[in-house]
């Protein structure tokens, strides 16, 4: 009775609710019915994409999640014809991204999507629609480090998520496994520093990492982690031209040339 085209989310509902019962109480399916009511008042169509996914998601989720797991769908509503199709796909796509993320990381990445809906749907539907497969792809320990880096990149410059999600798995493929989520987290701190530039260091300095032996990286990342404070962006182009460093100089000679950029720093702060 809510709207012309309520009889999709009706149907969704007699298709679903077999399989949907089988999960929960009585009381729990009158509760999913709430739910789905809720959502049919700010639209018929997100109603209906909230109750076909429901079966899929309780594979991943517990029936007390669906509150959560619907207010998150629900969130990228704005009553538009864009933002009721975005909430829809969301309900299609997130029972796959629950396979590799937990509730609250897919609520982070809602973040990253409600963000980009006040630039551009187009690019917020493409990131939605990707990052199931770039997910399930990612090392486990990689994937929640990847999201925070994401929601960094979204901040300092919309323009440049799709750049991310796009080029970011590839360029992480180069980093030595074990510390991925150190340059991820070293990338996520310079990027809240230096905003819009933050995407490019990182690209640039992941770059110069495919060319160095992987059991170097710890010790490079732990060095540029530990400059930081006193500079993001040094800690940054010191990754970035390491690569080309080490072509030339010894390694003492490079932990010179290191300790010579220190004290640099220290000139500069003090």
């Amino acid at each position: 009775n809510h709207s012309l085209r309520s009889w999709e989310a009706a149907s969704e509902y007699f298709r679903a609710s077999p399989g949907v019962a089988e999960r929960m109480t009585f009381d729990q399916l009158q509760h999913w019915v709430e739910l789905s009511t809720e959502l049919a008042g700010e639209s018929s169509l997100m109603a209906a994409a909230f109750i076909k996914a429901t079966p899929s998601a309780l594979e991943q989720l517990s029936v007390t999640d669906l509150d959560a797991w619907s207010a998150q769908g629900g969130r990228l509503c704005r009553g538009n014809w864009k933002s009721i199709a975005l909430s829809g796909l969301y309900f299609q796509h997130s029972p796959r991204l629950l396979g590799s993320l937990s509730l609250d990381a897919v609520g982070r990445l809602v973040d990253i999507i409600d963000q980009l809906t006040e630039r551009s749907y187009e690019l917020a539907n493409s990131v939605l629609e990707g990052a199931g497969d770039i997910f399930e792809n990612l090392a486990e320990g990689d994937r929640e480090p990847f999201l925070s880096f994401a929601r960094a990149v979204t901040r300092a410059s919309w323009a440049d998520t799709r750049l991310y999600f796009e080029r970011g798995p590839k360029l992480l493929d180069g980093v030595d496994e074990g510390q991925r989520a150190t340059f991820l987290e070293l990338a996520s701190k310079v990027t809240m520093d230096v905003g819009r530039q933050g995407f490019p260091l990182f690209a640039d300095a992941a770059a110069s990492l495919t060319q160095i032996e992987h059991e170097d990286h710890k010790e490079m990342l732990a060095f540029a982690t530990a400059i930081a404070p006193a500079s993001s962006t040094a800690s940054m182009e010191y990754l970035k031209a390491a690569a080309f460093v080490r072509s030339r100089l010894t390694p003492q000679q490079m932990e010179r040339w290191a300790e010579a950029g220190v004290e640099r720093l220290k000139l500069g702060n003090a």
